[in-house]
């Protein structure tokens, strides 16, 4: 499930604030992360139950910076958000509902007491190769992770994410016939 490492200024927000922030930061991961197992699923209990097992393992790590723009001070905080997701779970929509909600948190923590937010919220997301991600002394696939979450969901995910990397592979097959085609 999502790690994030999330660069705040200290003393950007007041302490209640930046609490809500970090506990939405974690929440908005995990819900967009677990739609590609929720959306398998009709029970709201079982989606509810994976979604505690979830954040029970999604952590964000708060880094304090000091950020320069060209070199020089600036006059409101800049904030990075880096959210570490496991390979195969990413997709078209992740990462610009991400950024999307990510942001208006941030702008609901600092409530109004700067400008430009969009200047200063930057949001990157990364998968974690398969099976690099390690927990427990062992490293961990998609499978062991989804398991976790959803007890024999792994397959569905792996399936899933099979899939997308067998039509990846074909796109790039038809991209390099047609290139091949041209030259």
């Amino acid at each position: 499930m999502p790690m994030c490492d999330a660069y705040i200024p200290a003393n950007a927000l007041e302490p209640d604030a930046e609490r809500r922030l970090v506990a939405r930061v974690g929440d908005i991961l995990v819900s967009h992360e677990i739609r590609r197992v929720a959306d398998l699923m009709d029970d709201p209990e079982v989606v509810e139950n994976m979604r505690k097992a979830a954040m029970s393992i999604s952590w964000t790590f708060v880094h304090r910076t000091e950020t320069y723009v060209a070199g020089r001070p600036i006059d409101a905080p800049y904030y990075r958000f880096l959210a570490s997701i496991p390979q195969g779970q990413l997709d078209d929509r992740f990462i610009p509902e991400i950024n999307r909600d990510i942001m208006a948190a941030v702008v609901d923590a600092e409530g109004g007491r700067y400008p430009n937010p969009e200047r200063r919220v930057w949001v990157f997301a990364y998968e974690v190769p398969d099976g690099t991600w390690g927990a427990g002394g062992r490293p961990l696939h998609l499978k062991h992770i989804i398991d976790y979450v959803a007890a024999g969901w792994g397959d569905n995910a792996v399936e899933r994410w099979t899939q997308v990397r067998a039509a990846e592979a074909a796109a790039l097959v038809r991209l390099a016939e047609s290139y091949e085609a041209t030259v």
